[in-house]
């Protein structure tokens, strides 16, 4: 594992693409494991694809954060059959998602 997390994918350097860097990285997020996978293509040289990657990781995961959208016991809905019973579907424990930016629900 290379420096921050980062796994390198496959690194490159061509005339037409410029530098090249595909990658993956995983940091936690509350406490989710999160994989970012990326691309930097055309940047002049092969080291400046690397430094700019590096940018986009802090930047993704300085704007992704951890959002609890029902607590424990939510009802989510509720079924009645055509006999007359009812079935309530309800969370078992909170529930989150990851969002990106600062918006939250």
């Amino acid at each position: 594992m290379g420096q921050i997390g980062v796994v390198g994918i496959k690194t490159g350097n061509t005339l037409e693409a410029g530098g090249c860097f595909v990658y993956a990285v995983t940091k936690k997020i509350g406490d989710k494991p999160t994989t970012l996978i990326s691309a930097v293509t055309k940047a002049p040289n092969l080291d400046k694809a690397l430094e700019s990657s590096r940018i986009l990781i802090d930047s993704a995961f300085d704007n992704i954060s951890e959002a609890t959208i029902a607590k424990e016991g939510t009802l989510l809905g509720t079924y009645q059959s055509a006999w007359g019973a009812s079935i309530h579907a309800s969370t078992s424990k909170d529930v989150s998602v990851l969002l990106w930016g600062s918006e939250n629900p």
